[in-house]
C-alpha cells in the first residue's frame, strides 16, 4: 500500500494512494459504495492465473492527492 495510480482522460490527470487492499467473494458487492471523497476502485478476477471464471475477486482503494485539470 502508498503506492500511486495516475489516471489520465480529457479531463486531466490524476494520482491517486492506494489506501486498501482485499480479496471477496466474486458476488460481495459491498466493496463499491458511494463517497464523499473522490476514491477509485480497481476490481480485477482473483487468483490471477485462474482461468474461467474466478471465484474471488481482488480489490485496490485509493484517494485522490493530486489533479491537473485541462
Amino acid at each position: 500500500m502508498g503506492d500511486v495510480i495516475i489516471t489520465e482522460t480529457n479531463k486531466g490527470a490524476f494520482t491517486y494512494k492506494i489506501t486498501k487492499q482485499q480479496i471477496v467473494d466474486k458476488d460481495d458487492r459491498t466493496i463499491i459504495v458511494p463517497s464523499k471523497k473522490p476514491i477509485l476502485t480497481v476490481v480485477t478476477c482473483y487468483p490471477f492465473r485462474y482461468v474461467g471464471n474466478a471465484p474471488k475477486r481482488y480489490i485496490l482503494t485509493a484517494t485522490l492527492v493530486a489533479s491537473t485539470l485541462n
